[in-house]
């Protein structure tokens, strides 16, 4: 057999943006199952439960054997928070599980080389409080070769016109913090290099320039580079951005919407350009502001994104608190926490009504080893099982800290007392305010050491819509100066970020 792209790498996709979408009102949730599907989820509910009593049971129904289990689908969201829908999409994650399983093993049984296998997963898959798609992030990020997907960040003055857009509200969404919607992209990168920190990234459908949500017609030069340092500071190997197709003789696509692409924008191409170059030249440097090792770790619950539809929103708003903080943030999941350091990394819990007691248990083996746990709402959480049945305690007394549920700013002012203690010591101190001298957010910071000098790095990135002032100290003392590493400059402490400004910073001394 001989490799299609020659003497090329060569990887293969095994979807592009899949879905399963099973919930009334879902995309392409009218689609059928087939025969087949059917009888293996009774099946699977077969093997669960043993016997029809058993499944009569837990869903409260009237079957006379286990030939009779079905599911009424497109079904019905209003079942959410109960055995019947944990069970369906459980069971869909788990054959979707199966067939991506059964696709990488053909594939590459049949390729001599054994060539890499991806997914472009939906960039929003992570963030969505949707669970019927079928797709469990987790075994699908191990699965893969090359972790991918289409990732997504959006300008503030862009034109929203479209689908999953969340956070518009001007006053309180991520529009009146941010010069973009940051946080999906960094958030999709954080987890999936939490879990697999040494395999590539591979984003083939960038969507920095567009989407068939929001339209920018002048994009910044500026923002564009922002976006891009962000998204490779954060993990991110290999990118291609999203653009609309022609014809093979170059002609526009009926119904493609071209106006506003970067087709059509010459100095936002130009950016993309100039700023891949930039990263090139410094890869090195960019690969170690990379985390190697994660000290505040936030726990997913897939139970809990199943059954509770505000779990991901609190989920990603904790993370965006922390973020702001510039902790160096991971995240782990039940079968990972048994890998973390009770010593070095502290646990924090967003809300989590719905856990399985077997969940709840590696908590506690964590915590009775030493770990630190920080839970967010503790009113609400660990109330039931993931079958939806009421838990009469959760046998844990005992926390490091447990804060309320509250806006991402307060969130993050709540986090920050909290942790204060125990809080990793960085190479440098950088304070981030305001022109007013005020403590600000806004300001992503990636601290390491420079693989060349051995010397403190910093990478700087104002995803603020404002202006910020950095101050620097090192080893308690102001620094005086230090050398920005892009453009072979002296930096005077006290420097100041504008907008999507971005800094690498190393020391002089």
């Amino acid at each position: 057999m001989s490799q299609a792209g020659g003497n090329r790498p060569m990887a293969h996709l095994l979807a592009n943006e899949p879905h399963f979408a099973t919930q009334k009102g879902g995309w392409r949730a009218e689609n059928e199952l087939s025969k087949f599907g059917m009888q293996k989820y009774r099946h699977w509910v077969a093997v669960k439960y043993k016997t029809v009593e058993a499944v009569n049971d837990a869903y409260n129904a009237s079957y006379k054997n286990l030939d009779q289990v079905k599911v009424d689908l497109p079904i019905n969201p209003a079942l959410r928070g109960g055995a019947l829908w944990y069970d369906w999409c459980r069971f869909n994650m788990d054959r979707v599980n199966e067939w991506f399983t059964f696709l990488k093993q053909q594939v590459q049984a049949n390729d001599l080389f054994k060539s890499p296998v991806t997914i472009k997963m939906l960039g929003f898959t992570l963030s969505t409080p949707l669970r019927d798609h079928g797709l469990d992030i987790e075994y699908l990020t191990k699965l893969q070769d090359i972790p991918g997907a289409d990732l997504r960040v959006a300008p503030y003055d862009a034109i929203f016109y479209g689908k999953h857009e969340e956070g518009l509200d001007p006053k309180t969404g991520w529009l009146s913090r941010y010069a973009y919607d940051w946080v999906e992209q960094s958030m999709y990168l954080d987890f999936t290099k939490s879990i697999c920190p040494d395999k590539l990234f591979y984003d083939s459908e960038w969507h920095g320039f567009g989407a068939v949500s929001w339209r920018h017609f002048n994009l910044n030069r500026n923002y564009v580079r922002s976006a891009l340092w962000l998204a490779f500071s954060h993990g991110m190997g290999a990118i291609k951005p999203w653009l609309w197709g022609r014809g093979s003789d170059g002609s526009l696509k009926e119904n493609a919407d071209h106006i506003g692409e970067l087709a059509t924008q010459p100095v936002a191409l130009d950016a993309y350009g100039r700023t891949l170059k930039e990263l090139n030249a410094h890869a090195e440097r960019v690969a170690s502001a990379i985390p190697r090792e994660r000290f505040i770790i936030i726990y997913y619950c897939e139970e809990a994104a199943i059954q509770d539809e505000n779990y991901t929103g609190h989920f990603k708003d904790i993370y965006e608190a922390l973020k702001l903080l510039n902790l160096p943030v991971g995240f782990t999941t039940p079968s990972e926490i048994s890998s973390l350091d009770a010593r070095k990394q502290i646990l924090i819990i967003p809300p989590t009504r719905f856990i399985a007691d077997d969940s709840l248990a590696r908590i506690k083996t964590f915590q009775q080893s030493g770990g630190r746990v920080v839970l967010v709402d503790a009113d609400r959480s660990f109330l039931k099982n993931e079958m939806g049945m009421t838990r009469p305690s959760a046998g844990i007394t005992k926390f490091f800290a447990k804060l309320p549920l509250n806006d991402v700013l307060q969130i993050a002012e709540d986090l920050d007392a909290a942790l204060a203690p125990v809080k990793p010591a960085m190479p440098m101190d950088v304070a981030v305010t305001d022109l007013a001298g005020k403590k600000a957010y806004g300001v992503i910071i990636h601290q390491s050491m420079d693989p060349k000098t051995q010397q403190p790095l910093l990478v700087l990135n104002n995803v603020s819509k404002d202006r910020r002032a950095i101050n620097l100290k090192h080893n308690g003392k102001p620094i005086e100066k230090m050398m920005d590493v892009i453009t072979r400059r002296l930096v005077q402490n006290g420097l100041t970020l504008e907008p999507c400004d971005v800094r690498m910073l190393t020391n002089i001394d």
